[in-house]
């Protein structure tokens, strides 16, 4: 996925939006490209050596629903993370957190919502049809690694072994929209305006996939 069309997305990945004006400024600048790789990766860098996560945070209640869910929901550490399939940092904080709710599952569990402007968001409702078969990661993996101008949500169900009549169905759903519609919510009533937006036991994380992935293994008695 470009990072054109991680900011052409209607879901903004705030990220890739400051690091896309960062580039326009230096190349505005006559830099070349080496130069600017170097100074936005540095940047970034610096940017994620800080962390906004403090105990003082407000603790919001997520009910899991028919969202996937890896690990635990008994777990010591309870991970909550908005994402859109059409942004790119999404799939790096989505595997890390998943990965170690995959290795420690009896701590952990990562329970993913989708941000959508609308339930008619074709990439989660295919997502949530896919899960309803068992295949979620299966088809979240499919749709974070495809462009956006070429994400083919039929052909990836027939790739990973769904029955095309099975998944328009299950696309159609009432409670496919019913939970789509329940995460929209959460995200509107947890204030969450761009993605990946990770809430960690209730309290909203802001930092790094790797400094999230530290976070987490400490609270379950790890060393990073």
């Amino acid at each position: 996925m470009s990072l054109y069309d991680t900011i052409s997305n209607a879901i903004p990945c705030r990220q890739c939006e400051d690091i896309a004006k960062g580039i326009l400024f230096l190349a505005s600048q006559n830099m070349q490209r080496a130069e600017i790789t170097k100074i936005i990766l540095s940047r970034q860098e610096e940017r994620y050596s800080r962390i906004d996560f403090t105990e003082g945070f407000v603790s919001y209640g997520f009910t899991p629903g028919i969202s996937p869910t890896f690990g635990s929901v008994n777990g010591r550490v309870k991970a909550v993370l908005f994402l859109s399939y059409t942004c790119a940092y999404c799939s790096v904080m989505y595997n890390t957190v998943k990965e170690l709710a995959l290795k420690y599952k009896n701590e952990i569990s990562l329970t993913i919502k989708h941000m959508a402007s609308t339930t008619n968001d074709p990439y989660a409702r295919a997502a949530l049809a896919a899960q309803a078969r068992g295949k979620y990661a299966d088809m979240a993996d499919l749709l974070f690694t495809t462009n956006t101008a070429t994400k083919d949500i039929y052909g990836f169900a027939q790739k990973i072994d769904i029955d095309m009549e099975t998944f328009k169905k299950d696309m159609e759903s009432s409670n496919i929209i019913a939970q789509l519609a329940s995460d929209i919510d959460d995200s509107t009533r947890v204030y969450v305006t761009g993605t990946p937006a990770l809430f960690i036991n209730g309290k909203r994380f802001r930092g790094s996939a790797q400094m999230a992935s530290n976070l987490i293994t400490q609270q379950i008695g790890i060393k990073p």
